[in-house]
C-alpha cells in the first residue's frame, strides 16, 4: 500500500514565492517515488498558536481566504503540480478536518504548530524549515519550535546551524534549480557590461531600499542599463531609472536573466535566496550581501559581497564589476560552474530519502 504524506502550507499564493515552489517541486518528486500526497493550504494559524494577525492583514487573509473559497487553485496559474496530488483550501487546520495521512510535512513554523497539535500522534511528524521566521513570532518562539517533537530537515547550512544550536539535529537538503528553466543562453562574454538586474520586493527584509540606494550611488559615476522583477508593485527609492516586469514568466524571467551582465542579491536575511542561484544558472556575475541563504550557494571566488544593509559597500562592489570587464566574465562563469552542483535531481533525491526513513 502507498504511504499517505500530507504537506501544509499557509495560504495560497497567486504569484510565484520560492518556499512554496520548493514544497511543491517536492511533492511532484515524492508522487514520482510512490507516495499519495496531498497539500493543505491555511490562511489562518491553527487555535493556540501565539500569532494574530493585526487588523488591516487580517483583511487580507480574508481575502484569499475568499479567493481560495471561490476561485480554486490560485498556484495553477504559476506551478504545475502533477494532477495525483490532491489540494485542500481552508480557513485553518483542526483535529477534524486535517487530512489524513501516515506522514505530515510542515513547511512554516505555523503549519508546524498545526501538525503538532492537530494531526495523529501515529503519524510522522516533519519540519521542513526554509527561513528562520521571526517576523511573526519572538525570536525565542522560533528557538523553542526547533525542540517540538517533529523531525527537522533544512535549506541551508546556517539553518542546520540554528537548529543544532538548540540541541537538535537536522538534515541539510539545499534548494536547487531546474536546469530546463533556467540556462545559459546569450554568452557571458557578449553582454552590455552595465546592464544590471535585481529582485524588487515589497519586504523591507529583502533590501530593495538598500539595492536602490546603491544603484543611485553608482549612477552618479557610471552609466548604467537597470531592470528590475518581482510580484509586488513597482518600488519606489532614491534610483528610479529601471525598467520593471511584474510576475515574469519563467521564459520572460529566464531572458532577464541572461540579458544581465551584472546582478544584485541585496537581501538582509534569506533562507536560501532562489534569484541569486537563478541568475548565476543564466550567466550573471553576482554582487551580493552577506547572508547565510546567499553563502549556501556562493563564496569570494564566484561573487563579490558586502555587508547586509551597507549600500556604500554594495555600490563599491557593482563599480568594481563595471569598471573591470574581466573580473566580471571570471566571476560570471565560476558562479556558473558551482550552480550546477544544486542540481533538481539530487535534492529530490535526498528530500525523498529523507522522507522514506518514517515510511517502514
Amino acid at each position: 500500500m502507498k504511504r499517505r504524506v500530507c504537506i501544509l502550507l499557509p495560504g495560497e499564493n497567486i504569484s510565484p514565492v520560492g518556499g512554496y515552489k520548493i514544497a511543491y517541486q517536492y511533492a511532484n518528486a515524492l508522487v514520482r517515488a510512490g507516495y499519495e500526497v496531498s497539500i493543505i493550504h491555511s490562511v489562518y494559524p491553527s487555535e493556540g498558536f501565539p500569532y494574530r494577525p493585526p487588523f488591516f492583514l487580517n483583511l487580507g487573509l480574508g481575502f484569499v481566504d475568499f479567493c481560495q473559497s471561490r476561485l480554486g487553485l490560485l498556484h495553477e496559474k504559476w506551478y504545475a503540480l502533477d494532477p495525483s496530488i490532491k489540494c485542500y483550501n481552508i480557513a485553518s487546520v483542526t483535529r477534524d478536518n486535517i487530512v489524513k495521512a501516515d506522514i505530515y510535512i510542515a513547511t512554516a513554523i505555523c503549519t508546524a504548530h498545526a501538525v503538532m497539535t492537530c494531526a495523529p500522534k501515529d503519524s510522522a511528524w516533519l519540519y521542513f524549515i526554509q527561513g528562520y521566521e521571526k517576523w511573526d513570532v519572538s525570536e525565542d518562539y522560533v528557538l523553542k519550535s526547533y525542540k517540538w517533537p517533529l523531525e527537522k530537515v533544512v535549506v541551508a547550512p546556517w539553518l542546520k546551524d540554528i537548529v543544532e544550536s538548540q540541541g537538535e539535529s537536522a538534515e541539510l537538503v539545499p534548494n536547487s534549480f531546474d536546469n530546463s528553466v533556467f540556462f545559459l543562453e546569450k554568452e557571458i562574454d557578449k553582454r552590455d557590461p552595465s546592464s544590471i538586474l535585481f529582485l524588487s520586493s515589497s519586504y523591507a527584509i529583502k533590501g530593495t531600499e538598500d539595492v536602490l540606494e546603491a544603484l543611485s550611488i553608482v549612477s552618479r559615476t557610471h552609466h548604467i542599463k537597470v531592470s528590475s522583477f518581482g510580484t509586488c508593485t513597482r518600488r519606489k527609492g532614491a534610483f528610479t531609472d529601471y525598467d520593471y516586469t511584474r510576475s515574469p514568466s519563467r521564459k520572460k524571467l529566464r531572458e532577464l536573466y541572461n540579458n544581465a551582465a551584472i546582478f544584485i542579491g541585496g537581501s538582509r536575511e534569506d533562507g536560501f535566496g532562489l534569484p541569486v542561484g537563478e541568475a548565476m544558472c543564466c550567466g550573471a556575475a553576482v554582487a551580493c550581501t552577506v547572508n547565510g541563504g546567499y553563502q549556501a550557494m556562493v563564496d569570494d571566488s564566484c561573487a563579490l559581497q558586502s555587508p547586509i544593509q551597507d549600500p556604500d559597500a554594495l555600490a563599491r562592489n557593482i563599480i568594481k564589476l563595471l569598471d573591470d570587464n574581466d573580473l566580471r566574465i571570471r566571476l560570471a562563469k565560476a558562479g556558473h560552474e558551482r550552480i550546477q552542483e544544486f542540481s533538481s535531481e539530487r535534492s529530490e533525491e535526498k528530500f525523498v530519502a529523507f522522507v522514506r526513513r518514517f515510511s517502514d
